[in-house]
């Protein structure tokens, strides 16, 4: 999918000869950092933060990755907005939003969705458990007609 639909690289900065051990910035610090950076995002580009779904620290980039939902993505609780900051200085090195998305990774996301359930609520998620259940029948079935054949 990335060569053909330019989806982006989600570890596309250099890993670094040694991972960080204890990164200059803490924890704290890089989510206050990611929460201000997204908040001025938002304020720019008319999204609202729904809520922070995680910080995680990439020692092998020496980067943090603060992720929020926001009112522009299906999904549940899961966010897709991420920004990509420097574990040592805080500076900001990416920051992902679905409206800066290429189609790759917009293709990738509605199949993600798809594939879990989270998108369209209830009725698709009754839709899928329907399909299950259509497809378990359907192969019970063939399995005792074929047994049934196999006797005779």
């Amino acid at each position: 999918m990335s060569t053909l639909l330019n989806k982006r690289d989600m570890n596309a900065f250099p890993a670094l000869d040694q991972p960080i051990e204890t990164p200059s910035l803490s924890m704290r610090a890089a989510q206050l950092r990611g929460r201000s950076v997204i908040n001025a995002a938002a304020e720019h580009d008319g999204f609202t933060v729904e809520h922070e779904t995680f910080l995680f620290l990439d020692r092998a980039h020496g980067v943090y990755r603060y992720s929020v939902k926001t009112d522009r993505e299906m999904g549940g609780i899961y966010g897709e907005t991420i920004a990509i900051l420097d574990a040592d200085t805080g500076a900001l090195k990416s920051l992902i939003t679905p409206d800066t998305d290429s189609i790759g990774d917009v293709i990738h996301r509605w199949a993600i969705w798809l594939h879990t359930a989270r998108v369209f609520g209830l009725p698709m998620q009754i839709l899928i458990c329907i399909t299950g259940l259509i497809v378990t029948t359907l192969s019970i079935t063939g399995v005792l007609i074929w047994l049934k054949k196999r006797k005779a």
